[in-house]
């Protein structure tokens, strides 16, 4: 093959494919985002998950101070993309709340919890935020994930061979359909996932806010102990734990 045509751009059929399984599982529409790339529930949601450097700003200003977001009425989606999917979950619920129709998906589950004992009312607007949620998640993380975990399989072809051996071999004892109980026991293919998150964490560091006072206890003899406080902010450095040769041996 010709030295050009030994880098493929893979991302974008990652994004693509990742799209359209989000919006099945989640939403329970179907959309062929390779064959149609154009479509609205595609271009929307890339968009929305699209961030520059104003979109940052608004983020920090609605996390760490949401009275001045509320002033200046920030919107980090543009009304027309919220619109999109609010119109899209409502319409699906109405239509599936009149014809009986059941889909195994995460909107009809939110639907099926409605009015049994014991569990929260979900509103449409809750379920809005649920599904959207999961697309958010999961959409530019899970691709980006894929073009990592490939990239590391194109250079490591002992790694590859015995990942596609253990394909082989589903797909042989399945007739070719892979079914999912079958795939959630590939021990290997698990291992390839997760080490490919370990090595390449989607966030560098996660930020999360404390719903508890919890005391830390002392990091080495002679210090005091550490207590978070109730609506303080903390930061987990992701990236320098999973290189941290302490927790992974060889981490690079």
């Amino acid at each position: 093959m010709p030295a050009e045509n030994r880098v493929m751009e893979i991302k974008e059929v990652f994004t693509r494919y990742t799209n359209d399984v989000i919006a099945t599982c989640a939403f329970g529409i179907t959309v062929d985002s390779m064959r149609n790339p154009k479509n609205e529930f595609y271009v929307y949601g890339r968009e929305a998950t699209t961030f520059d450097s104003i979109s940052f700003v608004k983020i920090y200003i609605f996390r760490s101070l949401p009275w001045l977001a509320q002033i200046l009425k920030l919107r980090l989606i543009r009304r027309k993309i919220e619109n999109f999917f609010q119109d899209l979950v409502k319409t699906t619920i109405k239509t599936r709340d009149k014809n009986g129709i059941v889909r195994p998906d995460m909107l009809q589950l939110m639907m099926e919890s409605r009015g049994k004992e014991g569990k929260a009312e979900l509103s449409i607007e809750d379920m809005i935020s649920q599904a959207f949620i999961f697309f958010f998640g999961g959409f530019d993380s899970t691709s980006t994930l894929m073009c990592f975990a490939a990239h590391e399989l194109a250079v490591n072809q002992e790694i590859h061979k015995k990942l596609q051996n253990e394909v082989d071999q589903v797909l042989e004892a399945s007739n070719g359909q892979a079914p999912y109980e079958m795939v959630n026991n590939m021990e290997y293919l698990d291992a390839v996932i997760s080490e490919a998150l370990r090595m390449y964490p989607v966030a560098a560091a996660l930020d999360r806010v404390c719903v508890k006072e919890f005391e830390l206890p002392p990091t080495l003899p002679g210090m005091k102990p550490f207590t978070i406080k109730k609506g303080e902010g903390i930061w987990v450095p992701v990236y320098g734990l999973h290189h941290d040769p302490q927790y992974f041996e060889e981490p690079e």
